[in-house]
């Protein structure tokens, strides 16, 4: 598969070049980064921003982990949108997010060795 979305060589140098650490890596994205999202979701629609600035960071890192840059882009857009109380932006950019999430998606999937 050629990887357009993940830096799979990015990620894997942050793995020390250990493929299962990798593998590993991956899986536990596919585990946390949904409910990460969902926690975003529900912080924006009760005006929590301290918990959005969360969510969004912990997003940021999990993209950053695996060398997707364009949704880590996307997930910074949002931390920093939420700490300085750019209420108006957060929805456009957190859909950004999600359309980031669902184009890496099929990416981590084959690094984690997953086809869901």
């Amino acid at each position: 598969m050629s990887f357009t979305r993940v830096k799979r060589d990015v990620a894997l140098e942050r793995c020390g070049g250990d493929e299962e650490l990798l593998q590993e890596i991956a899986g536990l994205f596919l585990e946390t980064v949904p409910a990460s999202l969902d926690t975003l979701r529900t912080a924006l629609k009760e005006g929590d921003l301290v918990v959005a600035r969360r969510a969004a960071h912990t997003l940021k890192n999990s993209f950053d982990n695996l060398g997707a840059t364009t949704a880590r882009d996307a997930a910074m857009a949002v931390e920093v949108a939420a700490v300085e109380e750019r209420r108006d932006e957060l929805a456009t950019l957190t859909t950004k997010v999600e359309d980031e999430l669902d184009a890496v998606l099929p990416e981590v999937c084959v690094l984690a060795g997953s086809t869901a």
